[in-house]
């Protein structure tokens, strides 16, 4: 009999020694070296009901649902979560590790010279806005002069200021989500409804909901807010890019959602969709964001 309790109370000394083990197992400070991650290692969303919260759990608060195909950098596995570094809140925040995948990615490198000066390559596709009014250009007979504040019939800002005290008034998830609406609509030069819209329509539209007023030419609207260089971009960023015939016009601007993609009312598409800043085109104009 009292080998039989001995024998009891170490099956039970055992189970709860197992509890105890499978417990400091799920902590991070005790996961195994298989489970661990680089930091610099980048996933992507691939599921449209993902969001980020604040902490490794699905009862915790949800601090904004994220985009898909959105590319998040992680800092570390934490249960089934993945700490990551959130660039639009500024902060460290959870997703669940079955809403990403693991990707090779290689964050964009800031460029060390002026944007506005860099040499432009001709292209035979572009989504700039063609020639609106009945003006002509004095340059026709001579051809037009790059940097020269003229093109196509437009007058164009021939310097930006970086504007590095203006404070970003709108919500860029809002900005987003209203440009989104328009997803599909067809491109229409001049346009600014659901039946037909431009490039700059379509940033007039979705910041108008926020009380915001701009300008109508995409290469005026390059001149409000915080200008940001391709490296410091985050979502809801307005993103702007030079004309092929004319590297001082900045001809075409998107808003940017993240994960290197942005939508636009594309002329070349013929409506509005997300393109991704790594194509030819988009990566050989590009000239700076601006945070509104």
């Amino acid at each position: 009999m009292v080998y039989r309790l001995y024998i009891r109370r170490g099956i039970a000394l055992a189970a709860l020694l197992a509890s105890v083990v499978a417990v400091l197992a799920l902590t991070p400070s005790a996961r195994a070296a298989s489970d661990t991650v680089s930091i610099g290692e980048y996933v992507r969303v691939i599921s449209s009901s993902a969001a980020l919260t604040a902490g490794p759990s699905h009862r915790s608060r949800i601090i904004r649902e994220t985009e898909l195909f959105e590319v998040l950098e992680v800092v570390e596995r934490v249960r089934t979560f993945f700490l990551v570094k959130d660039p639009v809140t500024e902060s460290f925040l959870y997703v669940d590790q079955y809403a990403v995948e693991f990707i090779d990615y290689l964050p964009p490198q800031p460029k060390r010279i002026n944007p506005l000066r860099e040499t432009m390559r001709l292209g035979t596709t572009h989504p700039d806005e063609q020639y609106f009014g009945s003006m002509k250009s004095p340059h026709r007979s001579n051809g037009e002069k790059a940097n020269d504040g003229y093109c196509i019939g437009k007058n164009y800002p021939t310097s930006y200021d970086g504007n590095y005290s203006y404070t970003p008034r709108l919500d860029p998830g809002q900005l987003i989500r209203d440009a989104q609406r328009y997803t599909g609509t067809k491109y229409v030069l001049g346009g600014n409804s659901k039946s037909g819209i431009d490039c700059s329509g379509l940033i007039c539209q979705a910041a108008s909901n926020q009380g915001m007023s701009l300008p109508r030419r995409a290469s005026y609207q390059a001149k409000e807010g915080l200008m940001v260089s391709r490296s410091q971009l985050r979502s809801g960023d307005l993103v702007f890019f030079r004309d092929w015939r004319d590297p001082g016009f900045l001809s075409h601007v998107g808003i940017y959602l993240g994960g290197g993609r942005f939508i636009h009312a594309s002329m070349s598409v013929g409506k509005v969709g997300v393109s991704s800043l790594s194509e030819d085109y988009f990566s050989k104009h590009f000239a700076f964001g601006r945070r509104l």
